[in-house]
């Protein structure tokens, strides 16, 4: 990859998933190297085991590595439901052949979270919610149609959890906290608190659930693309 202004070896070592260590040997460099501007730095293959950090998913360690969800769940003995482990060993690629487990473009359903909490749950609803061609319905909280804050109503409902069906109503049902600490299954604000005029469910890796506007269906944005103002988790 070519580095970027204000690219460090600890970023880009972070934003792939690996050490300093790991990423400056691999260049002959050192975790304290500069780096300049379109200089070409080489990410090391894909690792034979990935170890657990806080906040993965299997999802999101298999984006991080170009991988299908489906093959790295297949090659560990898990399925969509399962749980990780902080500290678990994942495998990336099979013992029983020299080459990787397939790559493949990341779908919107490749972000689901594992596990059965009502957070992980939402995600999920939320994610499959985006393969139904649902359009935007100002006032609408059903497969009909719906609007932002009828999006995030509809999905907690099939929780058995009531909420507002209203953007501003629902910042009082949420402790609120910064955008860059939203967990997946929090909500995402637009607008100053009190006065919110956006809402959408947050599903981790930057990624975020809503039903956009008038013309667009429930879909999956970016935070990068369209940055939130403040999150929240229900309380």
């Amino acid at each position: 990859m070519q580095v970027k202004s204000g690219d460090t070896i600890q970023s880009i070592a972070q934003d792939h998933h690996m050490t300093a260590e790991e990423l400056a040997k691999a260049n002959n460099l050192n975790t304290n190297s500069s780096l300049t501007p379109n200089q070409n730095i080489n990410i090391p293959d894909i690792p034979k085991t990935y170890v657990v950090k806080q906040g993965d998913t299997v999802s999101t360690i298999a984006k991080k590595y170009g991988l299908k969800t489906n093959d790295v769940l297949k090659l560990n003995h898990l399925n969509w439901h399962s749980t990780i482990l902080i500290g678990q060993k994942l495998k990336l690629i099979s013992t029983n052949s020299t080459s990787s487990v397939s790559k493949s473009t990341v779908h919107q359903g490749q972000n689901a979270v594992l596990g059965n909490t009502v957070s992980s749950r939402a995600v999920n609803l939320a994610l499959q919610l985006t393969q139904e061609n649902i359009p935007y319905v100002w006032g609408g909280n059903s497969t009909a149609g719906m609007d932002c804050s009828g999006m995030v109503d509809y999905v907690y409902a099939q929780l058995g959890i009531a909420l507002p069906h209203n953007t501003i109503q629902l910042e009082s049902c949420v402790n609120e906290k910064p955008v860059s600490q939203a967990q997946p299954g929090d909500l995402l604000f637009w607008g100053q608190p009190g006065h919110s005029y956006h809402v959408a469910i947050y599903i981790g890796g930057d990624k975020f659930v809503a039903a956009p506007d008038y013309g667009q269906n429930v879909s999956v944005g970016s935070i990068s693309a369209f940055p939130p103002s403040f999150a929240g988790s229900l309380r």
